[in-house]
């Protein structure tokens, strides 16, 4: 992959336990384990989750999570992937990853400095409409500027997936520009919504409802 230095990209610190706790949710690493493995699957085989995120032309078995998960799992890669669990209960899949092109999302070189990209889904449909979603991007960005020395964060949600742009500006991220045919989805070339919170416009949010930090 082409981009900054890598001397000049922020690299993670990962959690080795759950991280984040807002009320009944919780954020920790997703484990090398068949249960976490078959619950991705379970998932990413929801025509409902894939509409938004994936594609249902792209479901996933057991088989092809542990394949492109286990790398991320063991360190193998840059991308941190997590579990979202709420009162004990896995209810969704986050990932987050230091930037290295950001010329893919149409930004400067010098803007690869502690630049990180997140992507999320709420798994379980019958806790659709129920805001967990910005809740759990505001604990993720709390620990993103806080303990990783995040100087912004950028999102990209197809353009016509409305409910997942709504979600990330009730978190107070910002369109920043239409990218183009940036994503393949269920056979097309879909634009998607570049959006971005900086360090200022976090440090200017109102305090998180609940508790965000380190767990107990």
């Amino acid at each position: 992959m082409t981009g900054a230095p890598r001397d000049r990209v922020q690299r993670l610190t990962r959690a080795p336990g759950p991280f984040a706790r807002v009320g009944d949710l919780c954020l920790r690493p997703l484990r090398e384990r068949e249960d976490d493995y078959a619950r991705i699957s379970r998932w990413r085989s929801d025509p409902r989750v894939l509409e938004g995120y994936g594609g249902r032309d792209h479901p996933l078995d057991i088989w092809t999570v542990m394949a492109r998960l286990g790398p991320k799992v063991r360190g193998e890669s840059e991308v941190f992937p997590c579990m979202i669990e709420r009162a004990g209960r896995a209810i969704g899949y986050l990932q987050v990853y230091p930037v290295r092109a950001p010329s893919d999302y149409g930004l400067a070189e010098d803007e690869a400095q502690d630049l990180f990209g997140v992507d999320l889904f709420v798994g379980e449909p019958d806790l659709w409409g129920q805001g967990l979603g910005p809740i759990v991007l505001r604990a993720t960005l709390d620990w993103l500027f806080r303990e990783q020395g995040a100087r912004k964060v950028v999102i990209d949600p197809r353009v016509e997936n409305e409910r997942a742009v709504r979600a990330y500006e009730k978190t107070g991220f910002t369109r920043v520009r239409r990218l183009r045919a940036h994503a393949l989805h269920e056979g097309r070339r879909r634009d998607v919504w570049l959006m971005a919170m900086d360090r200022e416009a976090w440090e200017a949010l109102p305090p998180a409802p609940g508790r965000v930090g380190e767990a107990r």
